[in-house]
């Protein structure tokens, strides 16, 4: 088990509606030669009352507060394939 599989790791965004949902962190652009379709890092969301804003890698191993997503992203897109 990864963070990337987690439900409460990502970035949080809201919707038109205001309400506040987790989603993807997104990937690297092709163009980037380091890290090209990589993951970006994402924030753990578990709790509200975070004191820091800290980023954790996609692949890093999960905490004991481990809830499964349905729909995790994937660890690399495939360059050339649009969403």
């Amino acid at each position: 088990m990864t963070c990337r599989e987690c439900a409460f790791w990502g970035v949080m965004c809201k919707k038109d509606d205001g309400e506040k949902v987790i989603i993807s962190p997104g990937h690297y652009a092709a163009s980037n030669k380091a890290r090209g379709g990589q993951l970006h890092k994402g924030g753990c969301y578990r709790y509200r009352n975070r004191k820091s804003n800290r980023k954790f890698p996609g692949d890093a191993q999960a905490c004991r507060l481990f809830e499964k997503n349905e729909n995790p992203p994937p660890v690399v897109r495939q360059m050339g394939v649009d969403k």
